[in-house]
């Protein structure tokens, strides 16, 4: 019986030993893009490790091509705010047809023809902006701010992803475990229910206990065959989150490093209140917000322009003036209807808003990490009690096993110790799980 616990922990092993290399880095891997085919992707050789399937992930998960299109989209706004100090060059032109051609009646003189039926009105026009009150300025620090935003939403977007893979693949780690405990039992089952055949062959026991056998062993294969789904299942969630299509073929090695975590709970803290994107993300909030208040200020403030025009063909009905002109223009709202002042007060309740919603998330920061470095030495302890569970279990069962053949122990409590070795070995399994999966909630917490 003992070596069925040597086989699991055989089994485990190499999910369990901690493979000495280098974590993840997000800005080695390429931009993300969809992969709509199995040609777009091209995996490591052989099964995959932790680090692959995170590196994969970060390749191709569907959230994060997204999130670097919400990138581009604010860097294409910033080009547009920083253009708007630039000259503004444009090209007019128009062709004008009248019924008649102009004339104008004059009392006592007769009628006076003037200019033609077809006009051609075409030319070039310069503008350049002299003096904005701050505005184009502001406008540009409002698209400079948004794009920080976008970039810290997309590295905590990131390490969700990252964050996704690493419980998926530990999901079909877990599966896996499970399965070869279900193995297990079906061999072990399979061996009673032999040796019960046998006994009950000669007359040592009645039909009875053969009977209890075979149903304990019918019990043991469905809970084989639901094992056997569960890595499917856990296969397919982690397929799902490397945004691979269905007709890519990989398996994963069980192979992981070993993360680098604090060493006590105001450590994490610190490191999760100073590293966490949405920290950096909401400072750019609050940056947007004051430029938006800069502008709402310079709403009622006087815009001056300058600008020069080249006229190559005008109308025939205006006087000829030249083909050239200069001026400057003043633009001064003298009042608004107070939609400045609107604008501005609502600038003004946005960063009231968002200090409040700053404060929010370091406290929520804080909880966060909180409760997963505590979860996490609640399943280091869940992993030792198990741990000794297992060794007790394995214990009764062979102190049964050797009680039942020399007719001490019944049939039922062997039975009974084969099920609650099973139950031991399967939450052994869980326990480990979790202590993975609340180390990779701890790292998430503190934005790694």
């Amino acid at each position: 019986m003992r070596s069925a616990l040597i086989l699991l922990v055989a089994a485990l092993g190499s999910a369990w030993a901690l493979a000495q290399e280098p974590p993840v880095d997000a800005d080695a891997v390429p931009e993300p893009r969809l992969a709509v085919s199995a040609d777009e992707v091209a995996l490591p050789e052989g099964p995959l490790a932790l680090r692959d399937c995170v590196t994969v992930a970060l390749a191709f998960n569907p959230r994060l091509v997204a999130a670097n299109a919400q990138i581009r989209e604010a860097q294409a706004a910033l080009t547009g705010a920083k253009g708007a100090d630039d000259p503004r060059l444009s090209l007019n032109a128009a062709s004008i047809l009248l019924e008649k051609q102009p004339s104008l009646d004059v009392e006592g003189f007769g009628t006076f023809l003037y200019g033609s039926r077809l006009n051609w009105d075409v030319g070039l026009k310069l503008q350049i902006p002299i003096y904005t009150s701050g505005k184009t300025g502001a406008y540009k620090d409002q698209a400079e701010a948004m794009l920080d935003a976008a970039v810290s939403l997309a590295a905590r977007e990131r390490q969700a992803v990252a964050r996704d893979a690493v419980r998926a693949y530990f999901g079909v780690l877990q599966a896996r475990a499970m399965a070869e405990v279900a193995e297990t039992q079906v061999r072990a089952l399979e061996a009673q229910h032999d040796a019960v055949s046998r006994m009950h062959g000669v007359g040592l026991v009645s039909k009875l206990d053969p009977l209890r056998t075979e149903v304990a062993l019918a019990g043991a294969e469905e809970m084989r065959t639901r094992a056997a789904n569960g890595i499917a299942i856990a296969m397919a969630g982690l397929r799902a989150v490397m945004g691979l299509p269905r007709e890519v073929q990989f398996e994963v090695s069980g192979e992981y490093a070993s993360p680098d975590l604090p060493p006590d709970l105001e450590a994490a803290i610190r490191e999760a209140l100073e590293f966490r994107p949405e920290v950096s993300t909401v400072q750019a909030y609050r940056r947007a917000a004051e430029a938006a208040r800069e502008i709402a200020d310079a709403g009622n403030d006087p815009q001056l322009g300058f600008f020069a025009q080249w006229d190559f063909a005008r109308d025939t009905r205006m006087p000829n003036t030249g083909n050239w002109s200069l001026g400057l223009g003043l633009t001064w709202d003298i009042f608004d209807g107070d939609e400045a002042k609107s604008g501005e007060d609502q600038a003004r309740a946005r960063i009231e808003r968002i200090e409040a919603e700053a404060q929010a998330l370091r406290d929520g920061i804080t909880l966060q990490t909180t409760q997963a470095f505590l979860e996490m030495q609640a399943a280091e302890e869940r992993v030792r009690t198990m741990e000794a569970a297992v060794r007790s279990a394995e214990e009764a069962v062979e102190l049964a096993a050797v009680g039942y053949a020399n007719d001490i122990t019944p049939l039922t409590d062997l039975l009974t110790a084969e099920a609650d070795r099973t139950k031991a070995r399967n939450d052994w399994v869980i326990a480990q799980n979790d202590l993975r999966v609340a180390m990779a909630e701890l790292m998430y917490a503190m934005g790694r």
